[in-house]
């Protein structure tokens, strides 16, 4: 099967969440997940494509660090 390719619109907390939980249950640590295969496809099949924001501190960044820029609520 092919890769889920998604677009993230608005880099803040949910999409730091989002991103860490590809990054930690690609690596093959599935412990944890109900259903580690859904419909064929696995979280490795799962690849982020495109992210856009509107706020200075995270646009030009890479996700992996535009994910902890300011402004995040809660943080």
């Amino acid at each position: 099967m092919s890769a889920i390719n998604i677009g993230i619109i608005g880099v803040g907390n949910c999409d730091s969440l989002l991103v860490q939980g590809l990054v930690y249950y690609t690596n093959d640590k599935l412990i944890g997940l109900t259903n580690p295969i859904c419909a064929g496809y696995a979280v490795s099949d799962i690849k982020i494509t495109s992210a856009f924001d509107v706020n200075e501190t995270k646009i030009g960044n890479d996700l992996s660090r535009a994910i902890w820029s300011a402004p995040n609520y809660g943080s």
